[in-house]
């Protein structure tokens, strides 16, 4: 092959490796660099700012920095809005989720360091770029300060595995460092120095292990001194049938990612999750597992000093180590011999179904199987995937054919793209029920979301300005503020139908295509006016059938649902309005409509 053939071949690989980042780079321009909008948990950490200005001592403030959310430690997160406002004098969200996302991005290095090991063409990693860079935590994605904890506290795991599993002191210490970090983001951060002592003492270096067990100690020490909150209620394991649906439950969520849609995911795509969560992890023991053999007398493992990849199994008791078998019932021996990707492997294995236990203690007892498929935690989900094509690779590296290389691209290509269908209509829903929050917390001091929160209106309008938001319905702020129902309209707008299900007021309209054009702030919402309380609901689209999409290169279907939630609108009569916005122009338009509630 001559070099400009190869210079060509280099760079369309670089071009695939690449083109992952350019689609998710303008999934998240299109949708969160277009708003400023928060969600309560954003206002909730964004009280960090007057409680450290307020606090009388540097105790108080660490106070304030490291109170429980309500299990989690979320130091990481509250010290970056800090930096953030004293930096720039307000906190912006966008800036928040650019660098959540670049954390989460920030993994591909230490995978391509881990998949080096492998001494396999460039070609291989391409379809990690692929898996990782897909859109299904959409929610974690955009949500500025959640963000910055989850995908914070997987970068910080990330590093810590690979500080743990490289057989070497130094490394270690890599190890317990990013463990602080990880604890310190998020409540499950707590089990990387678990996982790292496991891991040590399975690979017999046990002075290391005892400094990461004198370092947990240490850390849950200052864990112990900070205030937690109560968690919400659990799983009842006093139940036995509870124990059969929390194996589904653990199934279904490490094998989500089959299930493209995170929020409607019908009963087929449930119980398909369930099945390939099953041979996960199935494929994911059995290539730790497959050299492990049991056999009488003792043991050891530890690296081969000839060749560091590779671990040998000997028959010699180092005076070094206190214990140097792995005994089972006292009569027999486990002899382990994975190598550094393996390690790698093992240490994220156990912290994927751990956390994925812990989600399922804590949701399943209210949110069933439909619980586990929520899109803030698909994260995990995707790690398993990571697991299992890393541990494959190293599985058959020596027969891995460029037939079975272009077959795998292919799969994840079409992964990637039906994940970004399916995450597009409600990422863009979340952002516009964002507009709609910030609205109604705006003009009703009495809304039930912020005395969720222990918010007052005027605590929200105080901290509003931290953010300093850039919201297009302000140009008719004097009407919503008005002591009367009967607001200025440029027209009317006949929506289909208004009516009542589930107890909940829905507005359906079907006629036309409402497409965003200038960005995603294009759209209707619609607005409940009475003479003290307005109200708005944003107007929620959903994507053309795939087939239409394929065929007809549209992505909206016609028109919009909104709905309203009795409990958090105060009982009175409405006149009902459309604020209508295309093309970046607002239009408040009559439906000539009015409910009660």
């Amino acid at each position: 092959m001559t070099f400009f053939n190869l210079s060509i071949q280099k760079r369309f690989l670089v071009s695939l490796c690449l083109l992952p980042l350019v689609i998710y780079v303008v999934f998240f321009e299109a949708i969160a660099l277009n708003a400023n909008y928060v969600a309560y948990d954003d206002i909730h950490v964004l009280q960090i700012v007057e409680q450290w200005q307020n606090a009388a001592s540097w105790r108080e403030k660490l106070n304030w920095l490291t109170i429980g959310f309500p299990e989690h430690r979320i130091v990481f997160t509250r010290l970056v809005v800090l930096l953030s406002y004293w930096l720039t004098g307000s906190v912006n969200f966008k800036t928040l989720m650019v660098l959540s996302n670049l954390l989460w991005v920030g993994q591909l290095g230490i995978l391509f360091k881990v998949f080096r090991k492998l001494n396999l063409s460039f070609a291989y990693f391409i379809p990690l770029c692929w898996i990782v860079l897909n859109v299904h935590s959409f929610e974690n994605i955009f949500w500025g300060t959640s963000s910055l904890g989850n995908f914070g506290l997987l970068f910080f795991t990330m590093m810590a595995a690979y500080g743990y599993t490289q057989l070497s002191p130094k490394y270690s210490w890599v190890g317990i460092l990013f463990s602080i970090f990880a604890t310190f983001s998020y409540g499950n951060g707590l089990l990387t120095f678990l996982i790292g002592g496991t891991i040590l003492a399975l690979s017999n270096r046990w002075k290391e292990m005892k400094l990461t067990l004198g370092a947990f100690v240490l850390t849950m020490g200052l864990y112990a001194l900070t205030h937690s909150h109560a968690s919400p209620s659990s799983l009842d394991l006093t139940k036995a049938e509870n124990y059969l649906q929390a194996i589904i439950c653990f199934l279904a969520f490490i094998g989500s990612s089959v299930n493209f849609d995170a929020y409607s995911p019908s009963t087929l795509a449930q119980w398909l999750s369930v099945v390939f969560g099953g041979v996960l992890l199935t494929v994911n023991v059995w290539a730790l597992l497959r050299h492990t053999t049991i056999a009488k007398g003792q043991t050891i493992v530890r690296p081969d000093v000839a060749n560091p990849e590779t671990t040998t199994t000997q028959t010699i008791v180092r005076p070094d180590i206190a214990n140097p078998t792995l005994s089972l019932f006292k009569k027999y021996t486990i002899t382990l011999r994975l190598n550094k990707v393996q390690w790698f492997a093992l240490y994220m294995l156990l912290f994927v179904c751990l956390t994925s236990l812990g989600v399922v203690y804590k949701r399943a007892e209210w949110d069933g199987l439909y619980g586990m498929f929520k899109g803030r935690y698909r994260m995990y989900p995707t790690w398993m995937l990571i697991l299992t094509y890393l541990l494959v690779l190293d599985w058959n590296r020596e027969k891995i054919t460029q037939k079975w290389l272009a077959i795998g691209m292919g799969i994840v290509v079409i992964f990637n793209a039906l994940v970004l269908y399916y995450a597009i209509a409600p990422a863009v829903n979340n952002r516009r029920m964002a507009v709609a929050q910030e609205f109604n917390s705006m003009y009703n001091a009495d809304l039930l979301g912020l005395k969720m929160f222990d918010l007052t209106g005027a605590d929200f309008l105080r901290l509003q300005k931290l953010y300093q938001p850039s919201l297009f319905f302000r140009q008719y702020e004097k009407q919503w503020t008005a002591s009367t129902d009967s607001l200025s309209t440029n027209g009317n707008f006949k929506v289909d139908s208004v009516f009542w299900s589930n107890k909940n007021l829905n507005v359906y309209y079907h006629r036309d295509f409402i497409r965003p054009v200038k960005n995603m702030d294009d759209g209707a919402f619609v607005v409940l006016k009475s003479a003290s309380h307005v109200y708005m609901a944003a107007g929620m689209q959903q994507a053309l059938p795939l087939k239409t999409f394929l065929r007809r290169g549209w992505y909206w279907d016609r028109g919009f649902m909104a709905t309203f939630v009795p409990g958090a609108v105060v009982k009175g009569n409405y006149r009902m309005y459309v604020l209508l916005r295309q093309n970046g122009v607002s239009e408040l338009l009559d439906t000539e409509e009015q409910v009660t509630f």
